[in-house]
Order: structure tokens, then C-alpha cells, then sequence
């Protein structure tokens, strides 16, 4: 297999947030290492207060999520752009948690027993 093909290969991914409350995800994990996005997480809380670090996050997330159905208030689906999440007000605190929680997600979907 060619590392370009698996940079590109997607896996679907159903963050629960409780309460019925759900986004579907597809996930490029291997668009960057997962260790440097790990590295992220802790840069998450800051970045709030940081706009480098935000833009940083948001640009990594819209690489590594080429789909998701996460809508706006008026029920339209929030484009998977830096602007487009910028437009949005989404928050790099969630995008951080659908990373961190969709890597966990397919982690775990890998263990033995697990596979889906």
C-alpha cells in the first residue's frame, strides 16, 4: 500500500455527547501522526486566548475531518473550513474533543474483539 492511499483512506466515527446528542465523523487519521496530535490536546484549553494556536488547530481538524454533520442553530451544516468554523463560533475546545475522542474512537475499534 502507498502511504498517499492511506493518508486518504476515511473512517467513519459516532461521537456520543449523551442525551441522544451525537456527530458523525469521518476521520483521516493518518494525515498527521497521532502522536502530534496528541501533542495538540494540551494546547487546547489556550488556544481559546491564543489565535495562532486556534488557527492551527482548526486547519489541522479540517484536514483530518473531511466530513462531519455538526450543524449551526438554524440546522445547516457548518462547513469544514478554518472560515467556516471561524463563521460558526465553533469553539477549538470541541474540535480538540472530536479529535482526541475519534482517534480513541478508532483505537479502539482496532483492539481485538472490537473490530466494526
Amino acid at each position: 500500500m502507498k502511504l498517499s492511499k492511506l493518508r486518504e483512506k476515511t473512517f467513519p466515527v459516532v461521537i456520543d455527547f449523551g442525551d441522544g446528542d451525537i456527530v458523525n465523523i469521518e476521520m483521516k487519521p493518518h494525515v498527521d501522526g497521532q502522536a502530534e496530535m496528541m501533542a495538540l490536546q494540551k494546547k487546547f484549553e489556550e488556544a481559546e486566548d491564543n489565535e495562532e494556536t486556534a488557527a492551527l488547530i482548526r486547519e489541522r481538524f479540517c484536514r483530518t475531518i473531511p466530513v462531519w454533520d455538526m450543524q449551526d442553530d438554524d440546522g445547516n451544516v457548518i462547513p469544514l473550513t478554518s472560515e467556516g468554523l471561524v463563521a460558526a463560533n465553533v469553539p477549538v475546545t470541541i474540535l480538540g474533543t472530536l479529535l482526541v475522542r475519534g482517534y480513541g474512537e478508532i483505537n479502539d475499534s482496532k483492539k481485538p474483539g472490537k473490530r466494526r
